[in-house]
């Protein structure tokens, strides 16, 4: 084969529309991949009268990711429901499927989606910051908007949305103050700084008491479903039986306390299309008690 045909070939070849391998090839070449937690949930925002919407944002950064999420659990008795967006370093650095679980959340975004921040802020009633990076502190106070969570945070704050972050990981950078007082100041001035922007700062302090005085004041309490006894033992929670039939909902669902991820539910009960929908998501198995 001479140049000119080996040229050509080439040309040809680039001249082809892509096609599902050349796709596959073309994403592996540039370092973009398909999430395989990206199909877990779309769904939309909830209208409901005693329900609010706050989006949870992860930044690069996992200390006290259990605390975290175990309070942000408990104010989904609140009605809250959540939807989640990580960071570039966040969403390599986190568990992206348990969070989804453990919140119950509605959609998940990262940098993929940074020109359709508009439509995330409109389904969201808040925003929550569970752990925060002094890179993140630093570039929303200064108002520098040069990836997807800094251009989503502030685009929140110019919007009015109320912002609740935690700065427990700013003040106490890898849990430690800083030697020079210039530089501790430094990140203490951010803060205020954020604090003037409309930033509601948490710094050792419940979770769920600062989103039920910032989100929920006048919301009713969602009680959980009473176990058994029997239920307790075997890691199931039970929904509570009206009359002949029980009805499960998504709300249900969302609600689930089960560190097994199973709901039981007598023979003859009811469960919505959504219900089935959110436990497909949320990894839950409902199971059928015998007639």
């Amino acid at each position: 084969m001479n140049k000119y045909d080996f040229t050509k070939g080439i040309l040809d070849q680039l001249g082809q529309p892509l096609g599902r391998n050349n796709q596959s090839d073309t994403m592996e070449a540039t370092g973009v991949q398909q999430d395989s937690w990206r199909d877990i949930v779309t769904q939309p925002k909830s209208n409901g009268p005693e329900e609010l919407n706050l989006l949870a944002v992860f930044t690069g950064t996992n200390r006290g990711i259990d605390k975290a999420l175990e309070e942000l659990r408990k104010s989904r008795k609140y009605g809250i429901n959540f939807d989640i967006a990580f960071s570039w370093n966040g969403k390599d650095l986190q568990d992206i499927k348990n969070i989804q679980k453990q919140l119950g959340a509605r959609n998940i975004f990262t940098e993929v989606d940074k020109g359709k921040i508009g439509q995330i802020l409109e389904r969201v009633d808040g925003i929550v910051i569970p752990m925060t990076t002094q890179n993140t502190t630093a570039k929303l106070s200064q108002g520098i908007l040069d990836d997807f969570i800094s251009t989503l945070l502030w685009e929140s704050l110019w919007r009015g949305k109320k912002m609740i972050m935690n700065v427990d990981s700013v003040l106490a950078y890898k849990g430690l103050q800083s030697k020079v007082p210039k530089m501790q100041k430094m990140v203490e001035d951010r803060i205020k700084n954020l604090q003037q922007m409309g930033v509601i700062t948490l710094q050792g302090q419940n979770y769920e008491k600062v989103l039920q005085e910032n989100f929920c004041k006048n919301k009713t309490v969602i009680t959980p479903y009473p176990s058994t006894e029997s239920s307790i033992q075997s890691g199931r929670q039970q929904p509570e039986r009206t009359g002949e039939k029980t009805i499960v909902t998504e709300k249900d669902i969302v609600n689930l306390n089960s560190p097994l991820g199973i709901l039981s539910v007598p023979y003859n009960a009811i469960i919505t299309p959504l219900a089935y929908d959110r436990a497909k998501a949320m990894g839950i198995e409902i199971k059928k008690e015998q007639g």
